[in-house]
């Protein structure tokens, strides 16, 4: 929620990020004297078919290119909270040039005693093989964990070969972006007809930084990108956003925590309560357990954007249910909220509108951190602990409750 107030009114409701490919020499009669360069402007949303159309359109202008692609350089943050499971895809890197929500999908299917499996940077319409992510295949008996990243050059995972039954994927996350996005690039810029003249060397980067535009990725409005962000609860557009965001006020971006710095200052200052005060956040997707909000200050919030007179995030914000098996919401009233859970912490937050009509902003969060704490010791990262559910839905049940009874005191 914080997020999407800061980007609206820093970048704007209709501001769109661009990501170019330019041309790093002059292009004589279709042939590019140099290599082909990949500037990202911090798009979250561009996946491989987006970046297809972009190679399609820099082929027209030059069919042959004397080198290679290059990426322009740019700060790669490697993953959102380093507490994170290694193969939590919802936990991706951070870049000015992001593909696929940095992520790869591992699709395997095995044949008798064969497993056959291939890396794809997918995406709907197009979704190549990869190299530049690399997979080695661990022994069952390996006492390794059933996804690890394996040491050397490179981004390789090691996963446990009994781990892949059967057929199907999983989405890995990818904390080395630029090349990946080179080599999708290349890929697709060579099956729309342009020809290069030297290998793609290893990572990719280097290049890119100057040089004349010779085709445009547009994205989608960031009023699009936070309607989704907000249902989907992506990560990375959150990443993404916020960063863009302080860096137009002239903040630090190098590392998400000053980022996230800065937009705290934004929000203390919008909603009227000072910086640090009861709203700390370490990075923009709340991708942390180390974040710290009371619900008084996100309420103040939700009240200080709707007292601003924008509608915009009462109606970002989803329908949500608040009814049991033995109590219903009062007939007429509506919930329009954001969810937030972690293992043993739960957040919601937003508007309820009675049945008369009135619209109050409220915040509600449970959490027990010694539990959590406890917990994670115990098992490390892997997996979900024991008595999680159990007690998310106990969360879930008093949140309701709570909800249902403010909207019938306070209509």
């Amino acid at each position: 929620i914080a997020t999407t107030l800061y980007a609206l009114a820093i970048l704007g409701p209709q501001h769109r990020f661009e990501t170019q490919a330019v041309a790093l020499g002059p292009i004589e009669a279709g042939r590019l004297r140099g290599d082909l360069g990949l500037r990202g402007g911090g798009d979250p949303e561009l996946d491989s078919a987006g970046l297809a159309a972009l190679a399609r359109d820099a082929a027209a202008q030059a069919q042959v290119v004397d080198g290679a692609v290059r990426v322009a350089p740019g700060a790669v943050i490697p993953f959102i909270d380093a507490e994170q499971p290694p193969e939590a895809a919802y936990n991706p890197a951070v870049a000015a040039l992001n593909l696929n929500y940095n992520r790869v999908r591992l699709a395997w299917e095995r044949k008798g005693a064969r497993l056959e499996y291939a890396l794809e940077a997918h995406a709907a319409s197009y979704s190549p093989a990869v190299t530049s992510v690399a997979l080695n295949l661990a022994p069952d008996d390996c006492g390794c964990p059933a996804f690890a990243r394996a040491d050397g050059p490179g981004e390789t995972w090691r996963v446990r070969e009994g781990a892949l039954r059967g057929r199907g994927s999983v989405w890995l996350p990818v904390q080395a972006p630029e090349p990946y996005a080179a080599e999708v690039f290349r890929a697709a810029a060579a099956q729309a007809g342009m020809r290069f003249g030297a290998a793609q060397q290893a990572g990719g980067t280097g290049g890119g930084k100057d040089g004349a535009v010779i085709a445009r990725h547009l994205s989608r409005p960031v009023i699009e990108m936070t309607a989704d962000m907000l249902r989907y609860s992506t990560n990375l557009t959150a990443e993404a956003l916020g960063r863009a965001a302080s860096a137009a006020r002239g903040a630090a971006v190098g590392d998400l925590a000053a980022s996230a710095a800065a937009m705290n200052r934004w929000i203390a200052d919008f909603a009227g309560f000072a910086a640090e005060d009861g709203f700390s956040l370490r990075n923009h997707s709340g991708l942390s357990a180390d974040a710290r909000v009371t619900p008084r200050r996100m309420a103040q919030v939700l009240a200080a954007a709707a007292r601003g007179g924008d509608a915009a995030l009462f109606h970002l914000l989803r329908d949500h249910a608040i009814d049991d098996a033995d109590a219903r919401a009062p007939k007429g009233a509506t919930v329009r909220a954001k969810t937030g859970t972690l293992d043993f912490a739960r957040g919601l937050a937003g508007y309820a509108v009675t049945p008369s009509g009135r619209r109050l902003a409220f915040a509600y969060f449970a959490n027990d951190l010694d539990r959590r704490a406890a917990t994670l010791a115990a098992s490390g990262r892997a997996g979900r602990p024991a008595g999680a559910r159990a007690w998310r839905n106990k969360a879930v049940r008093l949140e309701r409750a709570l909800l249902r009874g403010w909207l019938t005191r306070f209509d």
